[in-house]
């Protein structure tokens, strides 16, 4: 994802949270998830999991999941990075 897509998701992002509208900001960031962008899957968990009350127990689950994938991904980016330099 380009940066200034970036900051343009994260800045309708606060405005959706704003609103108190968890649903604008899960249709934000659910293209990018479903073509498998990590930094989507991380910033819509972080979203969800430290700027809401978390009240529904699936969707903290959910969200967590995806986190964990996010993190897993990075992990593995970086082994391979590590294995292979340059």
């Amino acid at each position: 994802m380009e940066e200034h897509i970036r900051q343009e998701l994260l800045a309708k992002t606060k405005q959706a949270l704003d609103a108190d509208d968890w649903n604008a900001v899960e249709h934000l960031w659910r293209p990018w998830i479903e073509q498998g962008d990590t930094e989507a899957e991380y910033q819509l968990a972080y979203h969800y999991l430290w700027c809401t009350p978390c009240e529904d127990d699936a969707t903290s689950e959910r969200m967590e999941a995806l986190l964990s994938d996010a993190a897993a991904h990075v992990g593995a980016c970086a082994s391979n990075a590590i294995r292979n330099p340059g």
